[in-house]
């Protein structure tokens, strides 16, 4: 009788191991997820280039801390809420980097995770930008959420690029142009950006080269722009 009531705890204790350690899995990601939740607003927010009280940024990098270290989108996530709450600061460039970096590991065809890298190369590291937009342009052609960000870099570092990324580049501005992606247009409201940037009329003037009428039409709108605002 004995060994029978041992046989069934035991197969009782078996049968609450299981769920046990799937609950102890589950839990870390159920973090994850709430402060994902949190940090989200910050997120979309870096992503569209809005600016946003440093404090937000640090508190969204906090609520990110806890990020699984498989998971590379969300490593990059963090990443981008650790360099703009760097607000230049060197050493926090470089943690941003690092976490990038590992984020890009995981996931190594993430438009953001690239965008963010080639701009925190451009800050701390200028010699290296150019290959890594020249990486990121061929791994991660085209992201409507970061073109913005991306087409500002490029013209920045425009003289830098060799002529295959200049192209590259030049083709992404024509298709920010040719977007309706957004109901608000802000990709293509983006383009008045980039005009205003250095070298920006370098990179426009690129992406028009092969169609003069489409930059007689893209000059007028910019000097709608200019006399109007984005309307």
């Amino acid at each position: 009788m004995s060994r029978v009531y041992g046989r069934t705890v035991l197969a009782a204790a078996a049968g609450l191991i299981v769920p046990a350690v799937l609950i102890l899995l589950a839990v870390p990601r159920l973090i994850e997820g709430v402060g994902a939740e949190r940090a989200l607003p910050a997120v979309n927010a870096g992503v569209s280039g809005d600016r946003l009280p440093i404090d937000r940024w640090r508190y969204a990098a906090n609520d990110l801390s806890l990020t699984m270290p498989n998971n590379g989108d969300g490593l990059i996530r963090r990443a981008e809420m650790l360099y703009l709450a760097a607000n230049g600061n060197l050493e926090g460039m470089a943690q941003a980097k690092a976490v990038v970096i590992d984020g890009l590991t995981l996931a190594p065809a993430n438009p953001r995770g690239w965008t963010l890298l080639c701009e925190i190369d451009a800050r701390i590291a200028l010699s290296e930008a150019p290959r890594c937009m020249d990486t990121g342009f061929f791994v991660a052609p085209f992201d409507w959420f970061v073109a913005r960000r991306r087409a500002l870099l490029a013209a920045q570092l425009w003289p830098m690029l060799d002529a295959d990324t200049q192209e590259a580049a030049a083709r992404r501005v024509r298709l920010m142009w040719e977007s309706d992606h957004w109901d608000d247009h802000r990709v293509k409201f983006a383009l008045y950006d980039v005009y205003q940037a250095p070298n920006g009329a370098a990179l426009l003037t690129a992406g028009f080269r092969s169609d003069k009428d489409e930059l007689r039409e893209f000059n007028r709108w910019l000097i709608r722009q200019q006399m109007y605002g984005n309307q």
